[in-house]
């Protein structure tokens, strides 16, 4: 932890707050915010996830970092929502097999990213991987956003009482 000037206690405090962020987050967006605007949430938390983390490359002091990888974990509860409207758009015949190419794509990818970091961490230092890492979800993000949204205008996808519908049938949040 010396790279970063902090304490080995303080590795804990750091991997632990985006994950607590991620569950604050989704806890936040499911019981408090509708399922029509969860919808229409979707794009933007996906790209704001990495605006924290592009903050590291100003190399914040580490009672900082934290409260970045918080903020970065809440508005990765964008994955709750993504999830959801996954598995409801998947036929029922599929969806089993679908999960696990999408579970194994996801664990694959995870683990080259996470070793592409690690790799550039080592020559350019942690804050500017995490910076430079934040940067290309944000960009890689905006995409996929500006996709959603188009996808999912109301004229296309929303019945009356602002049901989601997909694949003709209603999207159910509980």
């Amino acid at each position: 932890m010396d790279l970063i000037g902090a304490e080995e206690s303080a590795a804990g405090l750091l991997m632990a707050a985006e994950p607590a962020g991620a569950a604050v987050g989704a806890l936040l967006l499911t019981r408090l915010v509708s399922p029509e605007t969860r919808s229409r949430l979707l794009g933007p938390l996906t790209v704001l996830t990495g605006v924290p983390l592009g903050a590291m490359a100003f190399a914040p002091p580490v009672a900082v970092s934290p409260v970045l990888l918080l903020a970065s974990g809440l508005f990765a509860a964008y994955q709750t929502v993504a999830n959801a409207l996954f598995v409801r758009t998947v036929p029922d015949e599929l969806r089993g097999q679908a999960v696990g190419i999408v579970a194994s794509g996801l664990f694959a990818a995870q683990g080259l990213g996470i070793s592409a970091s690690g790799l550039f961490a080592e020559i350019a230092g942690p804050a500017a991987a995490i910076a430079t890492f934040a940067v290309i979800g944000v960009l890689a993000a905006i995409p996929a956003g500006i996709a959603w949204r188009q996808a999912a205008r109301p004229s296309r996808t929303r019945e009356k009482g602002g049901v989601i519908m997909t694949r003709g049938k209603p999207i159910e949040w509980h």
